[in-house]
């Protein structure tokens, strides 16, 4: 079931950065690349890309074609309609070179996550 929805996630991407170039989310993505407020964390777990990414209303944790934490994603994965946000897109969009860069083991990114939130991870 989660290779179906993350296979139905990667697809909408791509889909969307086809069809709506102009849209307000890629404007608002790239406008995150731009600022650079997206953050690759290191190592990758597994095969996932895992990004730290400073939005308008806070940081959120985003796994590259996969999930984002902002409440926008999430309350879509609820009604289940699948519309990446802002957040995904900029996670799609950026090469490597162009983020930040963060080395954190695993269990220290869980542990702050949970302890701290994510904000405490980009302050330190």
């Amino acid at each position: 079931m989660r290779r179906k929805l993350a296979r139905k996630i990667r697809l909408y991407i791509r889909r969307y950065n086809r069809d709506s170039y102009r849209s307000n989310k890629i404007i608002e993505a790239l406008n995150l690349i731009e600022k650079k407020k997206i953050i690759l964390v290191y190592p990758k777990i597994k095969r996932y890309k895992i990004f730290l990414i400073e939005g308008n209303r806070g940081t959120y944790l985003t796994v590259k074609n996969t999930y984002c934490s902002c409440i926008g994603f999430t309350a879509g994965l609820m009604k289940d309609k699948i519309k990446p946000c802002y957040h995904l897109l900029a996670a799609d969009m950026i090469k490597e070179d162009q983020a930040k860069k963060l080395y954190i083991e695993p269990e220290k990114l869980y542990e702050a996550i949970i302890k701290h939130g994510l904000e405490s991870i980009i302050q330190s």
